[in-house]
């Protein structure tokens, strides 16, 4: 679904370029011509991409959140929560983060939600016995 959110977001980024392309380069005082136009959407692709990211990393991390659950599973939601640590540890990872620099820029949870999330479903699953 990242892929195809990705490919649909370019295909806008696109079409809006390919609508307004003209009035943009004369805007700025550029000749329309086929260099210029790729000059102005690389230029205007960061900044565009800038405002999407938080959708594409929300939608990341949801899946993420799946993936823990059918993992958990797989196998046991302790061997799980131990993996998921030696991984931090192996990549010397801060495990703390501000919530707003998660939400721009975090493709996976951080480990803390992850455990808290696991601990959650485990919770859920003792009550519903």
């Amino acid at each position: 679904s990242n892929v195809s959110l990705g490919g649909g977001i370019m295909l806008c980024f696109f079409i809006i370029m390919g609508l307004f392309y003209k009035d943009m380069c004369i805007y700025i005082g550029l000749k329309p011509t086929d260099s210029n136009i790729l000059m102005l959407d690389i230029l205007l692709l960061p900044v565009f991409t800038f405002l999407i990211r938080p959708l594409q990393s929300y939608f990341s991390r949801k899946a993420e959140y799946k993936a823990d659950t059918f993992g958990a599973s797989c196998a046991s939601k302790r061997a799980l929560s131990e993996a998921l640590i030696r991984l931090v540890n192996e990549n010397k990872s801060f495990p703390y983060s501000h919530p707003a620099y998660v939400f721009f820029y975090f493709s996976h949870p951080p480990l803390i939600d992850r455990l808290n999330a696991l601990n959650d479903s485990t919770n859920a699953a003792k009550d519903s016995q």
